[in-house]
């Protein structure tokens, strides 16, 4: 899959394409957003953003009213909360998340309103003192209830999403800027996950253990008081 542009020197929105809303059968609206591409008369092709390697909690379900899974997402930390700041990867990467930001509210201003702009919902989660999280969604059918995002590590060329549910791990990803999705409710930018690259990390161990004599006196006692 192209790259196409490398946002972390990219200078101009020029290079991205917004595409006129095409309604569906449920009357919400879907901008598809592109980029121009350097082969065939800068034909455009899909937006791609580069992670550096991140720090994750792990795959996430994401589950309706009825406890139906609908999806999956890789939440990752932009950078570690210890660090005194962001390294210049990290910095360059949240840099290029806010720059499509602003450019996704800019393009609803000039094609809606300022009221529909400042609806706008960004996979990116800001809080005062904390890191910022980028929630990215998987790949995924409701239909066939699959996962369509490959997976793979340095030992294996194809991962199995499944193993890192709820996983420490760390990430790297290949991120696709698929399009603004509005309904009467919401307006919100989706992002796509088309490749990850992950390296499992050491998961929380028990740290209270219990020999069979702790057992054998626990149960002393429990007969103990029936007495």
């Amino acid at each position: 899959m192209s790259t196409g542009v490398l946002w972390y020197d990219w200078d101009s929105k020029d290079n991205v394409i917004f595409e006129e809303a095409a309604t569906n059968k449920h009357g919400h609206q879907r901008i598809n957003i592109q980029e121009k591409h350097d082969c065939g008369e800068n034909a455009p092709g899909p937006l791609v953003i580069l992670s550096p390697l991140r720090f994750s909690f792990g795959v996430q379900a994401t589950l309706n009213k009825a406890g139906d899974i609908t999806g999956y997402s890789l939440p990752i930390s932009i950078w570690d909360a210890f660090e005194d700041e962001p390294t210049q990867k990290e910095f360059d990467f949240y840099a290029a998340l806010k720059a499509l930001k602003h450019l996704c509210r800019d393009h609803l201003e000039e094609v809606y309103e300022p009221e529909i702009a400042g609806m706008m919902k960004f996979p990116l989660v800001e809080k005062e003192g904390k890191p910022p999280i980028l929630y990215t969604k998987l790949m995924y059918s409701e239909k066939t209830q699959k996962i369509h995002t490959l997976f793979h590590s340095k030992e294996k060329s194809k991962e199995n999403p499944h193993d890192y549910l709820d996983q420490y791990c760390k990430v790297k990803m290949s991120i696709v800027v698929d399009s603004i999705y509005l309904t009467d409710e919401t307006v919100s930018v989706q992002l796509r996950l088309h490749d990850v690259f992950v390296r499992p990390l050491p998961q929380r161990m028990p740290l209270v253990t219990i020999s069979e004599d702790e057992l054998e006196e626990d149960e002393e006692y429990e007969l103990e008081d029936e007495e």
